[in-house]
């Protein structure tokens, strides 16, 4: 998480005002909440997950895309019943992490602002069996793939809200089995603007 942290603090100072030339950067950053689905063949009944994140892009006034970065949480967990182990909850999570570019796809002082982007993300997928009298756990991560599509419905020219569509992939090994923990977030945003 430091490499986060620093990149939250390097933006904050290039955004601050009255920092000379930085004061021509524009972006945004959304929180985003919706549902991610990942494929039903290698993770059900965990493929339906609660999906979380920060979606962030800025740029130099006149550069034609934004510089994008994005961090992307989501989770399920369900009980189920072994003929071995018995009873067991079941808990599994993947993060992913995105950096690539963004475009906006409307003129400036418009209220309805659609978005494209695309790049590589850093996709990690972990899970945890409990049982009566044994926890078993394991996390893979993977280079893979992300875009997304999506509006800012502006409020005023600081905030939005608006929704996100986002495509992933990246495969990972989980307990030996080889499953994509990309998939497809919808998600609902609330946005800062400058």
């Amino acid at each position: 998480m430091k490499p986060l942290i620093v990149f939250l603090v390097i933006c904050l100072l290039l955004f601050l005002p009255g920092r000379g030339a930085c004061q021509f950067w524009t972006g945004s950053i959304n929180l985003s909440i919706g549902v991610k689905e990942l494929n039903d063949d290698d993770w059900a009944p965990w493929d339906t997950q609660l999906g979380f994140g920060i979606l962030m892009d800025f740029r130099e006034e006149h550069w034609p895309v934004g510089i994008a970065f994005d961090v992307m949480r989501s989770s399920d967990d369900a009980s189920e019943f072994d003929p071995i182990l018995g009873n067991i909850d079941v808990e599994v999570n993947t993060l992913e992490i995105g950096l690539g570019v963004r475009k906006i796809l409307a003129k400036k002082r418009t209220t309805i602002k659609p978005y494209i982007g695309a790049g590589i993300a850093y996709v990690n997928a972990d899970s945890e069996v409990t049982g009566y009298d044994f926890v078993v756990s394991d996390d893979d991560s993977a280079l893979g793939f992300w875009a997304d599509a999506g509006f800012h419905w502006m409020l005023n020219p600081e905030f939005s809200i608006g929704v996100d569509a986002r495509w992933s992939t990246g495969e990972v090994t989980i307990f030996e089995e080889k499953n994509d923990a990309g998939g497809l977030l919808l998600g609902f945003m609330v946005g800062h603007h400058w």
